[in-house]
């Protein structure tokens, strides 16, 4: 989840990961898209478990952004199944 926390002094963003032990660090934003490659590509490479339980959650604070939390549904939500024959489906 990606928590958005409007900061009036914050000019530049800041971002923070938390980590397994539940504590909140300090990190650069190329940091944090770094963890997150690693965890895919560690999920990649097991053949069995492609889907981890575990929650990466990042706060990120700025003087530009709103206060919204934004979470990703990996495989809950998927795109409308059009019926063959109508516009945009299949051939009929």
């Amino acid at each position: 989840a990606l928590r958005m926390q409007y900061n009036p002094k914050c000019h530049e963003p800041k971002w923070f990961l938390v980590g397994e032990d539940g504590i909140e660090r300090p990190m650069r934003l190329d940091e944090i898209q770094e963890y997150i490659d690693q965890e895919n590509k560690r999920l990649e490479r097991d053949p069995m478990r492609s889907f981890d339980p575990k929650e990466i959650n990042i706060r990120m604070e700025y003087k530009h952004c709103p206060n919204m939390i934004l979470i990703d549904t990996p495989g809950l939500i998927a795109a409308p199944r059009i019926p063959k024959g109508r516009p945009g489906g299949g051939a009929a």
